[in-house]
């Protein structure tokens, strides 16, 4: 199991946090449907599922939208950085 450093995750986070937040969602989205298109499907259908039963306020689900997509965007980039730099210490050794 990869294991995410405390450095790599800051690092990312701090990434996102240099573009809007709905703009960030919106990268993290077309990644996903670029190169987990099943997992994109299954987000985007749970998240709408949630946020009906959540709220009725158009803005409110929005807000809720982006903000887990944005988490979710953290996290997915901080694991598969982490990946990388793991493959290139066992390469580099």
């Amino acid at each position: 199991m990869t294991v995410i450093s405390g450095e790599c995750f800051i690092a990312n986070l701090e990434k996102a946090f240099q573009t809007e937040p709905a703009d960030f969602a919106q990268s993290v989205l077309e990644q996903l449907d670029e190169e987990q298109p099943e997992v994109a499907d299954s987000i985007w259908k749970m998240l709408g599922t949630l946020i009906k039963v959540t709220t009725d306020d158009e803005q409110t689900r929005e807000n809720i939208a982006v903000l887990t997509l944005c988490v979710t965007g953290v996290l997915y980039k901080s694991l598969m950085a982490q990946i990388a730099a793991n493959e290139l210490n066992e390469a580099w050794g």
